[in-house]
C-alpha cells in the first residue's frame, strides 16, 4: 500500500473522530444551556411565589400563629439571598411547608382568600411544569455524562452530574 493512501485514510479517520467529538461537545453545551434556561424559569416562579407569600402574610398575621409567620419570613429572607441551587431547592421546599401550614390555619378559621388561592394554585402548576422540564433535561445530561463515549468527552470538558429538583412531598 502506498504511503499516500495511508495518510489519506489516517486524515479521513481523524476528521471523522474530530467531527464526532465536536458533535458530542456541542450537544453537551446545548443541553447545559437548556438546563440553565430551565433553572431561570424555576427561579422566576419561585420568586413570584415568594412575592405572593409576602403580599399574603399581612392578611393572615392575626389569624396564623406568630411562629409560623416568623418562620415563613425567615425562609422568604433566605430565598432573597444568593444561594446554591441545592440551598434554593431546600428553601423552596421549606417555604411550601409553611404555605401549607398557613393555608391549614386559615381554613380552620373558615376564612378564604379566593384571589390568592387561585394565584397560588396557578403558580404551583407553572412551577411543577418547569420542574418537570428541568428534571427531564437533567436526566438527559446525566445520561450523557454516564454513557460511553459521551462520558469521556464530558469528563475531559469537566461536565458532572446535575442534581434533580425534587418535589416538596
Amino acid at each position: 500500500m502506498r504511503p499516500i493512501y495511508v495518510i489519506i485514510i489516517f486524515l479521513f479517520v481523524m476528521t471523522l473522530l474530530t467531527l464526532f467529538v465536536v458533535k458530542v461537545y456541542n450537544s453537551l453545551v446545548l443541553l447545559k444551556n437548556k438546563i440553565d434556561a430551565d433553572w431561570q424559569q424555576i427561579m422566576l416562579e419561585i420568586r413570584y411565589r415568594a412575592d405572593l407569600t409576602n403580599k399574603y402574610l399581612p392578611l393572615v398575621t392575626n389569624i396564623v400563629s406568630n411562629e409560623t409567620i416568623e418562620n415563613t419570613r425567615m425562609v422568604l429572607d433566605k430565598l432573597s439571598r444568593q444561594m446554591s441551587w441545592e440551598d434554593i431547592m431546600n428553601s423552596y421546599i421549606e417555604l411550601e411547608r409553611f404555605i401549607e401550614r398557613i393555608k391549614i390555619e386559615v381554613e380552620d378559621k373558615n376564612i378564604h382568600y379566593a384571589e390568592w388561592e387561585k394565584a397560588f394554585v396557578e403558580n404551583k402548576m407553572r412551577l411543577d411544569k418547569a420542574r418537570d422540564i428541568y428534571n427531564d433535561d437533567i436526566l438527559g445530561m446525566n445520561n450523557k455524562v454516564d454513557l460511553f463515549p459521551f462520558s469521556i468527552i464530558a469528563g475531559i470538558c469537566g461536565y458532572e452530574k446535575y442534581i434533580y429538583f425534587r418535589s416538596e412531598s
